[in-house]
């Protein structure tokens, strides 16, 4: 639920992306509601929810600037 929320947060802030989404969710599913079915042909939909997701798992940014240097 963290990541639809944080979805839907960072689309507020990127109006180009966010309109993308809603271009695709009409041309996809002409009105309708979205079932589990429907995730294969929102293909740029998916890739901002996983993309949202990858940036909130629990490696990111944890590692101080510098890491991994000697």
């Amino acid at each position: 639920m963290l990541a639809l929320s944080w979805t839907y947060f960072l689309l507020s802030q990127r109006g180009d992306i966010e309109q993308r989404v809603a271009e695709e969710a009409a041309a996809v599913l002409d009105g309708g509601r979205a079932t589990i079915a429907d995730t294969e042909r929102l293909t740029y939909s998916r890739m901002v929810v996983e993309e949202v997701t990858a940036s909130l798992s629990p490696g990111v940014g944890i590692l101080p600037t510098g890491a991994g240097r000697r």
